[in-house]
């Protein structure tokens, strides 16, 4: 699987202080979208302490700039019935590369799979990147790859490891 992607990066966490990503996932019965465009959010009310803070907003130290949020809602993930819950387990990756990668998965025992995104801050857009179905070679009726249970590492090499979830019987 990790020859699709070619990349040549090194572990590295500095943009995450910079570019803040929200991924958001929604079931709906129609087919998975390969890449998609979110939305920015950024202006002074990102500057404020939220009232539920009370007494305790005076104890931060508020930014002078306002971050941009991206954010970008996962649609057309497939409702597969009774058990199916589309969630992320592990951690993500940001690359070298400047590309963030995250899973989700719909955490099925038969049936079941798990998609690997890349998120570019550049062009802010999700894509699709690997998904256990289809790349895997499931079959109907087999366990798969309910979710991806462990965090996305890269080697020297620049290749994304992960480990996945078989599901419970």
């Amino acid at each position: 699987m990790m020859k699709r992607c070619p990349l040549k990066f090194e572990m590295t966490r500095g943009l995450v202080l910079t570019v803040g990503v929200v991924v958001l996932f929604s079931q709906v019965h129609s087919s998975q979208a390969e890449s998609l465009t979110g939305r920015t959010l950024t202006g002074r009310s990102l500057l404020r302490a939220p009232d539920a803070l009370g007494e305790y907003a005076k104890s931060f130290t508020i930014a002078k700039s306002p971050p941009r949020i991206d954010l970008t809602i996962i649609e057309g993930l497939p409702d597969k019935g009774k058990g199916t819950l589309w969630s992320t387990w592990g951690d993500g990756c940001l690359a070298s590369n400047g590309k963030y990668y995250t899973s989700i998965g719909d955490h099925l025992g038969r049936n079941a799979t798990s998609h690997v995104y890349e998120y570019d801050p550049a062009t802010r857009r999700l894509k699709l990147v690997i998904d256990t179905w289809r790349d895997f070679g499931q079959k109907g009726g087999q366990y798969g790859h309910g979710k991806i249970h462990s965090g996305i590492h890269e080697d020297k090499q620049g290749k994304l490891w992960f480990s996945t979830y078989w599901g419970k019987h």
